[in-house]
Parts: C-alpha cells; sequence; structure tokens
C-alpha cells in the first residue's frame, strides 16, 4: 500500500500538480464485530421414574446374553441374602415399608461361541416402598457394609468393599464382595471369587441386583454393568423436569 501511494504523489509531482494526494484519513471508525448469538435454551433434564411394578419391570430372558437358564421369580427364602446387608442377621425397618416387589433370575452367558458353560447367575429384587422405606433401605446398606466391611464364616471370609456410589438414579451404592476359604482337592487347596451387589433408589423405589461368576469364577465387571443398564432400562420410564 505504502509502495503504490509514493508512485502516485512522484507521479503528481512530475505532472506538475500542486500538492500530493490526501492520505487516507485514520480517523475511521473500526468495524463493528458482529452481536454474538444468543445461547441456546436448555433442554428440560429427563427424571427416571419407576412405573407399576409387575414382573415386566424386572430382567428378561433377552438380557441374559446368549441361551441363559432357569429364568424366573426368586424363591421367597432367597429374599434375605440379596436383600439384607453385610452382618444383618434380621430384616431391616425398611421391609415394614414394602408395598409391591417383583423378582428375576437366572444364569447368563454373554461370550460368543466355542464358550459354551454359562458364565454367572443374577437376580434382582425391585421394591417399592410405603413413606420413606426406599430411603431408609438403601441407608442399611450404607450403615452396614461401613460397619461389617469384614466377615468370618468358620473357614471362610467375605470381605465388602463400595466400589462406587452416586452412578444412576436418585442414589446408587456397588459393592463388591471377596470371598476366600478352603476348597476340595489337595491340602491347601483355597478359592478366591468376588461378587457384586447394586443398590439403586429412584424415587420410592430400589433395586437390588447381585452378580455371581460361575461356580468360584468371578463374574465380569463389565457384565455387572450391562445388567445394572438393563435393570433400569426395564424398571424406569423418563419424565420431563
Amino acid at each position: 500500500m505504502r509502495r503504490a501511494l509514493l508512485a502516485l504523489i512522484v507521479l503528481a509531482v512530475a505532472s506538475g500538480c500542486g500538492s500530493p494526494a490526501p492520505s487516507p484519513s485514520s480517523s475511521a471508525p473500526p468495524p463493528t464485530s458482529a452481536a454474538p448469538a444468543p445461547s441456546p435454551t436448555p433442554s428440560p433434564t429427563p427424571t427416571l421414574v419407576v412405573g407399576d411394578v409387575t414382573p415386566a419391570r424386572v430382567l428378561q430372558v433377552a438380557d441374559g446374553g446368549r441361551d441363559p437358564y432357569g429364568y424366573g421369580p426368586m424363591r421367597a427364602d432367597d429374599l434375605a441374602p440379596v436383600l439384607r446387608p453385610p452382618c444383618a442377621t434380621a430384616d431391616g425397618a425398611s421391609e415394614a415399608l414394602m408395598a409391591k416387589r417383583a423378582t428375576a433370575t437366572m444364569s447368563y452367558r454373554f461370550s460368543p461361541p466355542p464358550l459354551d458353560s454359562l458364565e454367572g447367575d443374577v437376580s434382582e429384587v425391585l421394591t417399592r416402598y410405603r413413606n420413606d422405606g426406599a430411603n431408609r433401605f438403601v441407608a442399611e446398606w450404607r450403615t452396614g457394609v461401613a460397619a461389617c466391611p469384614h466377615e468370618q464364616f468358620n473357614q471362610t471370609t467375605a470381605d465388602h468393599t463400595v466400589l462406587g456410589t452416586g452412578f444412576v438414579g436418585d442414589e446408587s451404592i456397588l459393592v463388591s464382595t471377596l470371598r476366600q476359604g478352603p476348597y476340595p482337592g489337595p491340602p491347601g487347596t483355597t478359592f478366591s471369587t468376588t461378587h457384586y451387589t447394586a443398590i439403586i433408589r429412584i424415587g420410592d423405589a430400589a433395586i437390588v441386583l447381585t452378580v455371581y461368576g460361575w461356580e468360584t469364577a468371578s463374574p465380569k465387571r463389565e457384565d455387572v454393568d450391562r445388567f445394572v443398564q438393563a435393570a433400569v432400562a426395564r424398571a424406569t420410564t423418563e419424565k420431563s423436569a
């Protein structure tokens, strides 16, 4: 730009003009910037709610992977070991506030062929409570795991650890239980296996999931997460806040 302007001035002087061409004004207003785009309106946050507690609201055969086995409701005498927190020898106060319940259990298998053996067992209890029963139930588990991280059963031990909280619903806890002890075989043969319990509160309802590996094997963590997602999806619908 400066070279072009100088050339014009030299040309004007050489042709007899009395003064050089004026330089561009430096007082011109700067270009205005574009107005910022308005922020998008946030969409309503979906809130999970548990529908009517029926057998259709718990895990189904399709959630058990490839050719699951033994699908059906849980037996009444199998409920206590699933619902009671560590060291509990009786039902908690929340059980008196139980309004409606549905259950499911089965053996599952997700690995593709050639694996033919089943990979573990899963059980679910979905309960709707009256008043603050669901809150009490979660509190019973929090207190139970904190007060009883270690249990001794003759020669077998069980160590309970909270692996995570707040991962879904209004409240949630994932507990791992490591069991160790002697195993039939040559002297000194032992076993070590871990199973998982997920406790999930959604409003006035609670889901309890237990996931075991087959025999003394431990379940894969991705399978535990798979069942948590499936159980929540089966139990709930979305309601805009």
